[in-house]
């Protein structure tokens, strides 16, 4: 006989965003006004600039001889050639970071470097959102391998002995693969295992603006292996990378069928947020705690998985967003690349124009016979036909449509809350 004991150990409660999300903050930079008129009054530099490796800090230095609160610092990788091609990853406002900034006209700020395949270069500008200016450019800011392996991430397939391990790089030239061994054992049981796939996109695989225009940057491969013949309730350590650069070791406990009670970390409408103060992202200032929380669970062995319900980074087709989600949950905070990580497809994974879910004044999402069949008429449709060429992409299996309308209705009520579940078999 089975039963099934729920409790609810915490949650953060925010209001409902569903129907008023706010726009991306990268969309509110009018690109196509934006001009640059370097000037000597103007300055901003970085250090350390070489070196770099993922999850690094520098520092970003600058002055201005007619501080203002409309003064932006703009992060680039790499650096367009013209300004209107591609928005920066992410932008700071040195009078949010410095109030003495405004008085003194100079200041700093610390910046968390992403290894985000290419170098990166800030720019001060003046001027509003909509007639920005550059007029100081910084020295280009270089990472040690632009190849190293990044964002390590576990999805179960179904099968009791595999375990699918994904990761992010920049290229497939050095064999990219996964090596894996029983953890703390003395015997020779490394096994070496190449990628069974390697996939990347394009812009033309996108659905639509910003993410086939100024949202687009090259994300690089993200690999994939499926471990097979591992023993449930063995803890395995392993790395990925390629013969030119492995990760850091992590580990996981294969799952058990024996091993309860189970408890399940569940999430939605999270988001990500800044740790070092920029205005890159949604305002979702509860999703550092919540990452925080479920790596602190994880690490107590108390979370031994993480079911993300939906809405999960609100790129909105700027793809940098996605750098910045995957190191929330696998270089911030180690969650993903310990515990199995699946993701349902919440309204912001599907919002693009014509998708086939719609959307009541009352914020509930429907499902009616004439939007399924304006879906299949519309350019939606190469959007569904993509994801589902992809649907592995990431490491994170889709677990489909089926959860999307209980955390429609449930749990993205508790935006960027934690909330676990115990499952006690009997």
């Amino acid at each position: 006989m089975t039963k099934l004991h729920l409790f609810l150990l915490s949650s953060i409660h925010v209001a409902h965003v569903i129907a008023h999300t706010p726009p991306h903050k990268l969309s509110l930079l009018n690109l196509r006004t934006a001009r640059t008129e370097l000037s000597s009054n103007y300055s901003i530099s970085c250090s350390p600039s070489t070196g770099l490796v993922d999850g690094s800090y520098i520092s970003v230095t600058y002055s201005s001889s007619s501080p203002s609160l409309l003064d932006k610092v703009l992060a680039y990788s790499p650096l367009p050639s013209n300004l209107s091609d591609h928005a920066p990853v992410e932008w700071f406002v040195p009078s949010d970071i410095d109030p003495n900034y405004l008085t003194a006209g100079v200041g700093s700020l610390p910046a968390r470097m992403i290894n985000m395949r290419s170098p990166f270069t800030f720019v001060l500008a003046t001027g509003g959102l909509q007639s920005l200016v550059v007029v100081a450019v910084s020295n280009p800011v270089e990472f040690a391998n632009y190849n190293e392996p990044r964002a390590a991430r576990l999805a179960v397939t179904g099968i009791a002995t595999e375990m699918r391990i994904s990761w992010s790089s920049i290229t497939t030239d050095y064999n990219p693969g996964v090596e894996i061994e029983v953890a703390g054992s003395k015997r020779m049981t490394k096994r070496s295992l190449p990628a069974s796939s390697s996939i990347t996109w394009s812009a033309d695989d996108m659905c639509g603006p910003p993410a086939t225009t100024v949202g687009f940057r090259d994300p690089g491969f993200v690999h994939s292996v499926v471990v097979t013949n591992l023993v449930p309730g063995e803890v395995y350590s392993y790395t990925v990378g390629d013969s030119s650069i492995r990760s850091q070791p992590y580990s996981f406990t294969q799952p058990s069928s024996v091993n309860f009670p189970f408890s399940l970390s569940i999430v939605g409408d999270m988001g990500s947020n800044s740790i070092d103060g920029s205005s890159v992202v949604e305002a979702f200032p509860p999703a550092p705690n919540s990452t925080r929380l479920i790596a602190a669970d994880v690490a107590s062995g108390l979370s031994h998985a993480v079911l993300h319900v939906g809405d999960l980074s609100y790129a909105r087709g700027y793809q940098a967003s996605w750098d910045f989600f995957l190191d929330s949950i696998a270089g911030t905070n180690i969650i993903a690349p310990r515990v199995p990580y699946h993701v349902n497809l919440g309204n912001h994974e599907t919002d693009f124009p014509d998708s086939c879910l719609r959307m009541t004044r009352s914020g509930q999402m429907v499902r009616t016979v004439a939007a399924n069949a304006q879906c299949h008429l519309q350019t939606s449709l190469q959007c569904q036909e993509r994801l589902a060429m992809h649907r592995n992409f990431g490491g994170v299996q889709l677990l489909g449509q089926s959860l999307l309308f209980i955390s429609q209705a449930s749990w993205t009520r508790v935006q960027a809350g934690r909330c676990t579940r115990l499952f006690e078999m009997l």
